[in-house]
């Protein structure tokens, strides 16, 4: 009888069901990308970054060096167990160019043969290879390029096999690696706007590398751990040694095992905060079904006295609104969950947020939608079971 009061009153229930599949969505999606990137850094992995602050040349040692050292490498090798291999990372940063391009400033980064792994990249299909152990040894002019750096210096040209200059050295290309997410190295940048090199020949051509003022030997260290179970034992002794060895805190440890637990205790509380922000909408949704409920009860008196007259039993009359209630927030329900998925879409394609709909939201917002029409489609239900059949005929 009154198609518009009634949806205008499901409204809410569509609303509140909506935002509580869309917050739950986006936040489910934001877990999930941060546990992602924690777990390519490797959870079997301690990773210790060189910090260089202004003016930290006054605060360098004798040798003008700050962050990691050789001897720190070489003290953490003889002295630390449950420590499979230390893989370090030293940087230069300066001009690089193709015969058809040029970037001003660029950074070129010397690095382990198991790169690629601990960072989970991958090189590009075709005679694409990274730097091997006999590019060390060789000391040979090679370079791998990151894919936007390839593209940047070579647009859609093969970079296989062309030289590119680099600090005013010139270096062949033996591969281009790329990272499907485009991920960044803490402190530098992006996986893919980089130049890899032979740290032997990076050596052999440039000095140690100077950040404001300091040599910085090597920008970061990646520990990798035999037992993880250990992992936080081994991060507190490394802690231990860098605090007694470099005064000025030139350093940084990053557990990324310790990141992940931390991520996903504060994404516990984001999405119980965010769900119950959204559950406020149901609880106004759930009082506009009371109300039309309750106004529902008034104006039908005599069609419930007359149901009575002719032989319902006040359950009878309480089963039939417990119905059209749950009906209302059940059909709200529906609608709300298809609102809340469209919602998450529309973040993931415009706002270029990861989203992620699960079963469990949207059959817990189902159970939510229904147990509202009951909850508050109770009491005006014991209202209607309980008029009295002579008084609801007389009602005009």
């Amino acid at each position: 009888m009154h198609p518009f009061r009634a949806f205008l009153a499901g409204l809410g229930v569509v609303f509140g069901v909506g935002a509580v599949v869309g917050m739950l969505a986006i936040g489910e999606g934001a877990r999930l990308e941060s546990i992602r990137q924690i777990q390519e850094m490797g959870v079997n992995k301690i990773i210790v970054r060189s910090l260089v602050n202004k003016g930290s040349s006054n605060n360098s040692d004798a040798s003008g060096e700050m962050g990691i050292r050789e001897q720190d490498i070489f003290h953490i090798q003889d002295n630390f167990d449950n420590i499979q291999s230390i893989l370090p990372i030293t940087h230069w940063r300066g001009r690089i160019a193709s015969q058809w391009f040029e970037k001003r400033s660029g950074y070129v980064l010397g690095v382990p043969l198991e790169f690629p792994e601990i960072t989970s990249s991958n090189l590009i299909a075709g005679k694409s290879r990274f730097i091997t152990q006999k590019d060390n040894d060789e000391v040979a002019p090679v370079c791998v390029l990151g894919s936007r750096m390839a593209e940047s210096l070579f647009q859609f040209r093969d970079p296989i096999g062309e030289s590119v200059s680099v600090m005013g050295e010139f270096w062949t290309v033996v591969g281009v690696l790329d990272h499907p997410a485009d991920r960044e190295i803490t402190g530098l940048g992006s996986i893919n706007q980089m130049i890899y090199i032979p740290t032997d020949t990076g050596l052999s051509y440039w000095s140690a590398p100077v950040e404001k003022g300091a040599v910085v030997q090597f920008k970061l260290l990646y520990i990798v751990i035999e037992d993880v179970a250990q992992i936080e034992n081994t991060s507190r002794r490394l802690e231990a040694y860098f605090r007694s060895t470099h005064k000025d805190k030139d350093y940084e440890i990053i557990l990324p095992f310790e990141l992940m637990k931390q991520q996903e205790a504060t994404q516990r509380i984001f999405t119980i905060v965010m769900a119950s922000i959204a559950s406020i909408s149901l609880l106004v949704g759930g009082i506009g079904i009371m109300n039309i409920m309750l106004a529902n009860i008034y104006e039908r008196m005599r069609e419930i006295g007359t149901r009575r007259a002719l032989g319902a039993t006040r359950n009878d009359i309480l089963v039939q609104f417990l119905v059209e209630s749950m009906m209302l927030t059940a059909i709200g329900g529906a609608i709300g969950a298809a609102v809340g998925m469209l919602l998450a879409f529309l973040v993931a394609q415009y706002a270029e947020m990861p989203t992620s709909v699960t079963p469990f939201s949207v059959v817990i917002s189902l159970g939510v939608s229904v147990l509202t029409g009951i909850v508050f489609g109770s009491f005006p239900a014991w209202k209607a079971a309980n008029l009295s059949p002579i008084e609801a005929l007389r009602h005009e």
